[in-house]
């Protein structure tokens, strides 16, 4: 289990139960309160992750002294809060989960901040279809449930992007809410795709795509998939006696996704890089390789950045992702 470091007022009086996931630098626990007994979601979010982000911003120039990156991850940890201040005004809305309370701190050793927040323990669908099938009737008040919520998150100009059975919980009410909001406003999208650790078979294709566009639609399509698995046995599209669950998956994704000329993209970001006269060397360290060898084989066409690395290379030069990609015509 990771270490949690338990400073966070919001922790007096609870007991840490077990750890849930982690992805990055965000981890999910189970807490128990030594004088209720209830049990609640504890999400710990570490801001940055890891001394190499701390590193990579100083090398870069953004920040010159510890106190200056002190500076910049105290205006991350406030738009954080800003965030959490825009879910707050969702708690009316009868199927949005949001959280009990929040707490962000300072670390107590190092650059940077820890955010808690605390949210009731609820059942999740995934956990309620393991259990008991689900009736039609109950697969139809499931569909409504988060098309409600889906509907207050539009209200607010918002997008979920990450809809699925671990993130739907069930209320005591019997109505089922959407949680682990992890939004992201409509207009102030960069790129759409998500961490390959946050994808899942009920993810919509332009979210494992470079290229593809993120919109309201794109939660649609999870709940789509969350019912169309129901009303199938737990199987999805293309799945049958004959394809297996992960090449049926595989289909779905790539259906109509674009094709990636790999070795065009790789000669067309190491020319920008020679024009903005940044070093293979210089970059190695920004990126945190341990060799610039990986570097040499972009224009190659033997791999590429990852979808992380090329947005950070997209910043460097100024420009989308996009922009460094080039595809194979149609």
């Amino acid at each position: 289990m990771p270490e949690l470091n338990m400073i966070s007022p919001l922790l007096t009086n609870m007991e840490l139960v077990k750890c849930v996931s982690v992805h990055g630098g965000t981890s999910v626990y189970i807490v128990k309160s030594t004088k209720s007994n209830q049990s609640y979601y504890l999400k710990h979010i570490c801001i940055p992750e890891s001394q190499k982000q701390v590193d990579a911003l100083m090398f870069t120039g953004a920040a010159a002294t510890v106190e200056d990156a002190q500076n910049y991850y105290k205006q991350v940890a406030a738009d954080y809060q800003s965030e959490l201040e825009t879910l707050e005004k969702l708690s009316a809305s009868p199927n949005i989960g949001c959280y009990r309370s929040y707490q962000i701190e300072p670390k107590e050793d190092g650059v940077g901040f820890e955010i808690y927040l605390l949210a009731e323990y609820r059942q999740t669908l995934s956990e309620v279809l393991a259990e008991t099938p689900m009736t039609q009737s109950g697969a139809v008040n499931l569909g409504l449930d988060l098309c409600s919520a889906l509907c207050s998150l539009r209200e607010a100009g918002l997008i979920h992007r990450n809809v699925k059975p671990s993130n739907v919980y069930l209320s005591s009410s019997g109505h089922y809410l959407l949680g682990d909001l992890g939004i992201a406003k409509i207009d102030e999208l960069k790129y759409c795709s998500m961490p390959e650790t946050m994808l899942s078979s009920f993810s919509a294709p332009e979210l494992f795509s470079l290229l593809g566009t993120i919109e309201p639609t794109t939660d649609i399509y999870s709940v789509g998939m969350i019912l169309y698995r129901i009303y199938n046995g737990n199987h999805g599209p293309f799945e049958d006696e004959k394809t297996s669950a992960r090449a049926a998956d595989k289909l779905r994704v790539t259906a109509h996704c674009p094709e990636i000329d790999v070795k065009a993209t790789g000669l067309n970001i190491c020319s920008r890089l020679e024009a903005h006269e940044i070093l293979k060397s210089e970059l190695r360290l920004y990126l945190g390789y341990t060799s610039a060898e990986a570097i040499y084989r972009w224009p190659e066409g033997k791999n590429l950045p990852t979808l992380q690395n090329l947005y950070a290379i997209s910043q460097i030069l100024g420009v989308s992702i996009n922009e460094l990609l080039v595809t194979v015509p149609a």
